[in-house]
């Protein structure tokens, strides 16, 4: 979740959405806890996980609607790491630079693999020439192999082909 970014915003935006945000650092939940206090915000909870045990997790697995992301890895990475947790029909929303369009030929064989499938794409300039962005929607139209996602690690040190 880093900063909190882009669960926090989603909460205020969607009061009736219930929002999880996950990270493997619990110092930085705590802190998003205290801020989700005082600015009000009910409909947030928090995950103290790393993505690949979350994913392996029966309580999480293939168990949201909508899962977001920062652009932190490799699409196929972040695939891997994401895809586990939405349900079969929910979305992957993978938000990335303006080298998209590359990663995204680089990750059909990491799609085929998690049952996902591109669905939409949104191209966005942003203000003060800070450069492009992709939102990416993905749809998860099976359920997510078992295999998936593998061991922390190995999918940033061996990301899926």
């Amino acid at each position: 979740t880093g900063a909190g970014f882009p669960g926090v915003p989603l909460a205020l935006c969607r009061p009736r959405w219930s929002v999880v945000l996950l990270d493997s650092l619990r110092k930085r939940l705590r802190f998003l806890e205290g801020a989700a206090r005082d600015l009000g915000i009910t409909n947030v909870t928090t995950l103290h996980a790393r993505a690949e045990d979350a994913g392996q997790d029966e309580n999480h697995r293939q168990t949201y609607d909508l899962v977001v992301s920062r652009a932190v890895a490799l699409l196929p990475v972040l695939l891997e790491l994401a895809t586990p947790l939405v349900k079969v029909g929910g979305c992957f929303v993978a938000y990335k630079s303006s080298e998209a369009h590359t990663e995204l030929k680089e990750s059909s064989g990491a799609m085929g693999k998690l049952n996902v499938g591109l669905e939409q794409v949104f191209e966005m300039d942003l203000p003060f020439s800070m450069g492009e962005r992709s939102l990416l929607v993905f749809r998860k139209y099976a359920p997510t192999p078992q295999a998936y996602p593998r061991r922390a690690g190995l999918p940033n040190k061996q990301p899926l082909q």
